[in-house]
């Protein structure tokens, strides 16, 4: 299948790490599975995937507005929950 965003290459079924940007904010969505493009590196999802790329970018997004985003790994830090520090 022709990529449908480009036109310009066949798609390769591959799982990649995906990723994403907020207001500067930048995280990888782990191993997402779909038909990407190697000309212009989009990616045809299919419901599954598409699902959870959706919900981890929304999440993503609300750690980003919280400012509770860890700005070199682009995580959300561990609390220690009964730990003194």
């Amino acid at each position: 299948m022709k990529c449908p965003v480009c036109g310009g290459a066949e798609l390769i079924h591959d799982a990649r790490d995906l990723p994403h940007s907020y207001r500067d904010e930048t995280t990888l969505i782990p191993a997402v599975a779909g038909d990407w493009c190697p000309a212009c590196g989009d990616c045809v999802l299919d419901a599954a995937d598409g699902a959870r790329v959706s919900a981890a970018m929304l999440e993503f997004k609300k750690l980003v507005i919280a400012g509770t985003v860890d700005r070199k790994s682009g995580r959300r830090p561990l609390r220690k929950f009964g730990h003194k520090n």
